[in-house]
């Protein structure tokens, strides 16, 4: 019985070491803290949306590139997919506040407030930068499955 087991834990140690969730890959995904000291606003032009899967697999995070003034571009965490009841689309004109940052040399920036055209604004992260969709937080942007999952979290 012992055999069994160790090499249980032993098969499971190398699966999980193969696919980088023991070893630190570097693919994986890197939840960068927001900074008070680089939050400014924009306003950009959306040039594509793509999804990322960062936080949760069954949940997508928005990433935009987006085109500013000056003919600049910048891509922007736009928080995860839920938060919108407005579906953002190429060419549409948006608002944003957020912490400017560089990742692997290019310009980024995480919303923590992002103004629609249709005048609709989405709130990404709370006052102190932190995304709402990890405090449970915010929850009347989200959509209805998502507060069942969170609610029975809290009960365990």
């Amino acid at each position: 019985m012992k055999r069994i087991c160790l090499r249980s834990l032993v098969a499971a140690a190398m699966v999980l070491f193969a696919t980088g969730l023991l070893a630190g890959d570097d693919h994986e995904p890197k939840i960068y803290k927001y900074d008070f000291d680089t939050e400014t606003e924009i306003q950009a032009t959306v040039m594509e949306i793509r999804e990322a899967h960062w936080y949760e697999a069954e949940r997508s995070n928005l990433l935009a590139t987006v085109e500013l003034a000056d003919r600049s571009t910048l891509t922007v965490d736009l928080g995860m997919k839920d938060l919108y009841e407005t579906e953002l689309a190429n060419g549409s004109q948006i608002q944003v506040l957020g912490s400017k940052l560089e990742i692997e040399g290019q310009p980024h920036m995480l919303a923590r407030q992002v103004k629609l055209a249709d005048d609709t604004v989405v709130r990404v992260r709370n006052m102190r930068g932190v995304p709402f969709w990890l405090t449970g937080a915010g929850k009347q942007n989200m959509r209805r499955n998502f507060h069942y999952r969170m609610s029975r979290m809290r009960r365990r």
